[in-house]
């Protein structure tokens, strides 16, 4: 429903009339791969746009990850647009973005189109990891939008469990001492 919301509105909000067959030819939608964030750390990624050839007027992407492993915490705009943000959600495992630059719109190609903050989910695992998939991606100029090429990312969990709080221990036997007793005398 989120999905079929954002496409009616971002073609509604800027002009668009048709969907264009020129598909990727104008620019990709990149999350960041290889994104380490150790357990207990908040960390920012920004979600960055490739153009190719015309800057667009307006972005729109649909984002999902695992939400037992990292959880989105905030999304803010990039300033690639420094346009009008239309739809900013998040919900467990998605994140919706769509942002109208307008007919005059100011692109910044140093700037992302997004920054989110992530989390690892507390008593997430060493190891864990989670695919940052765009399962909607597209770009409008003048008239008409069109679908753009998307490059997705991952997150690693990084670092020993640890508990989520101190009244809540979540069973992993680990009270953030470092107890090693390894060493053997002879």
């Amino acid at each position: 429903i989120a999905l079929l919301a954002t496409v009616i509105l971002f073609g509604s909000i800027i002009g668009v009339s048709s969907v264009s067959a020129q598909a990727g030819e104008d620019g990709t939608i990149i999350a960041p791969d290889n994104v380490s964030i150790e357990n207990g750390e908040q960390k920012n990624i920004n979600v960055t746009y490739e153009q190719k050839t015309n800057p667009p007027q307006g972005i729109a992407y649909t984002l999902t990850y695992d939400p037992d492993v990292i959880t989105v915490t905030s999304q803010e705009q990039g300033g690639y647009l420094a346009g009008v943000i239309n739809i900013s959600e998040s919900s467990p495992g998605e994140v919706v973005y769509v942002e109208d630059g307008g007919e005059n719109a100011t692109v910044n190609p140093n700037n992302p189109v997004t920054i989110l903050t992530i989390e690892p989910v507390c008593g997430i695992n060493n190891g864990a990891t989670t695919n940052l998939e765009f399962t909607s991606a597209k770009a409008a100029q003048g008239s008409e939008d069109f679908f753009i090429s998307t490059d997705d990312g991952a997150v690693e969990v990084k670092g020993s469990t640890t508990s989520c709080d101190e009244d809540n221990d979540n069973g992993d036997n680990n009270d953030g001492s470092n107890n090693n007793d390894s060493s053997s005398s002879s």
